[in-house]
C-alpha cells in the first residue's frame, strides 16, 4: 500500500506545483491594461502641470539675478576705470550670450560711427597682419571678470544699444567703454528669458549706476 500511494502523492504535488508556476508566469507576463496606462498618463500630466509654473518662476529669478549681476559688473568697471586711470570696456557677444571686461590704456580715443565706417573701408585694402596691428590693445581685466561670463540657461540678450550704434545691436560682438575721467558711453542692455519676459538695464553715463526695468524699455518709447 505504501509503495502504491507514494507515487500518487508525489505526482499530485508535482502537478500542483506546476500549476502554481504557470499561474506565476502568466501573471508576470501579463501586460498593462488600458485603464492602468490612462492612470499613468494622467499622473504624468498632473506632475508636468505642477512643475511648469515652478520652472517659469525659476527662469524669472535667473533673469532678475542676471540683471543685478550685470549692474554690479558695470559699476565695478566704472570704478576700476577711474581708480586706475585706464580705459575699460565691456564686451557683449550677442551670438553666444557671453560678456566680459577688458582693460586698455588711458590714451585710447573712442571713434565715431563715421570714423568706424571709414576705417572699415580702409581695412578692405589692408592685409590681415596690418588690420591686426592697428587693433587697439585691450586684454581681459581679470580684476573684474576672470573669464568670459555666460548668461544662465534660459536667459539671453535681446539687443544692446550704445553711443555709436544707430540701431540696437542684435548680433556679433559690441563694446561699451568707460573712461578715467568718470564718464562712460550710453549703454542700454535688453535681456529676455524663454517665456519672453523682458528686463532692461539703463546705465547712467556719469555715475556708472544702472536702473533696471522689468520690461523692454527705451527712452524713445517713454517719451511717446
Amino acid at each position: 500500500m505504501i509503495r502504491i500511494s507514494a507515487p500518487k502523492i508525489l505526482i499530485f504535488r508535482e502537478r500542483s506545483s506546476f500549476k502554481k508556476t504557470l499561474r506565476r508566469e502568466n501573471f508576470n507576463q501579463r501586460g498593462f491594461t488600458l485603464i492602468e496606462i490612462l492612470i499613468v498618463i494622467g499622473l504624468i500630466a498632473l506632475i508636468m502641470s505642477l512643475a511648469a509654473p515652478n520652472f517659469g518662476a525659476a527662469l524669472k529669478i535667473n533673469l532678475n539675478n542676471t540683471s543685478r549681476e550685470l549692474a554690479t559688473t558695470i559699476r565695478t568697471t566704472y570704478d576700476e576705470a577711474v581708480l586706475k586711470s585706464t580705459v575699460y570696456r565691456i564686451a557683449f557677444d550677442l551670438d553666444k550670450n557671453e560678456y566680459w571686461v577688458e582693460a586698455g590704456n588711458k590714451n585710447y580715443l573712442l571713434k565715431t560711427q563715421g570714423q568706424l565706417e571709414e576705417e572699415e573701408r580702409r581695412n578692405r585694402k589692408r592685409t590681415e597682419e596690418e588690420i591686426e596691428a592697428l587693433k587697439p590693445s585691450f586684454s581681459l581685466a581679470k580684476s573684474v571678470t576672470r573669464k568670459k561670463m555666460s548668461l544662465p540657461k534660459g536667459v539671453s540678450f535681446t539687443d544692446v544699444i550704445n553711443s555709436r550704434s544707430k540701431e540696437p545691436q542684435k548680433k556679433g560682438v559690441t563694446y561699451s567703454h568707460f573712461f578715467p575721467h568718470g564718464f562712460s558711453e550710453k549703454l542700454v542692455i535688453h535681456l529676455k528669458d524663454n517665456y519672453d519676459r523682458q528686463s532692461t538695464l539703463v546705465v547712467n553715463s556719469v555715475t556708472g549706476k544702472s536702473k533696471v526695468y522689468e520690461r523692454y524699455y527705451t527712452d524713445e518709447k517713454e517719451k511717446k
